[in-house]
């Protein structure tokens, strides 16, 4: 058995693809621990992306910054959770969003050449890679639907049915941003849609 944190990490991954132990044993060592602080940046826009974040603990919230200087808020990441500019990540390009947290979090992290190699020596573990990224492909098709044929309020209850702890966990303003309204009107429309949610 694993100690905290290598252990959400193995679950994660077995909820997926079978593994033997010494295929999560390989996987565990390809992971690197670190704590980080609430506002701290993960990546800032225009660096490159040189890891793939998993949230042991805590929340991080991954967002653009228009022209204006407008924030757009992208994805929320908390507990059990992966966040990264994949671009960037598999593309060696300069990232086009900041990843920041907005809670204290723990995370564990593996780069690049940590990722190929585990390609190579764990097979499943690059299954595992692909089913994360059609469930990714699938909730972007999902958020692209729901910007451009869904109300404001359709989607504020959709946001609270599918993730029903973030209300309490990120800023209005953060979740207004994600739905794509100001944080004014997110306001004015919650009392009448959470106490039914």
């Amino acid at each position: 058995m694993f100690p905290h944190p290598y252990l959400p990490l193995v679950q994660n991954i077995s909820r997926h693809v079978l593994l033997t132990e010494a295929e999560q044993q390989h996987i565990v060592r390809q992971f690197r621990y670190r704590r980080v602080r609430k506002r701290q940046l993960i990546l800032q826009a225009g660096d490159r992306c040189l890891v793939e974040s998993f949230v042991v603990a805590g929340a991080l919230k991954c967002s653009i910054t228009d022209l204006r200087g407008v924030e757009h808020v992208l994805y929320f990441a908390v507990d059990d959770w992966w966040a990264a500019d994949h671009a960037s990540f598999l593309g060696g390009t300069p990232a086009t969003w900041d990843i920041e947290a907005t809670e204290d979090s723990e995370l564990l992290q593996i780069d690049y050449a940590g990722t190929q190699a585990l390609y190579e020596a764990v097979p499943t573990y690059e299954r595992f890679s692909r089913i994360m990224f059609q469930r990714a492909y699938t909730a972007l098709q999902e958020r692209i639907f729901g910007i451009y044929s869904l109300t404001a309020e359709q989607r504020y209850t959709a946001f609270l049915q599918k993730y029903p702890n973030m209300s309490q966990r990120f800023a209005q303003k953060h979740i207004a941003s994600f739905l794509g309204v100001t944080p004014e009107y997110l306001s004015k429309i919650r009392p009448h849609i959470e106490p039914f949610s």
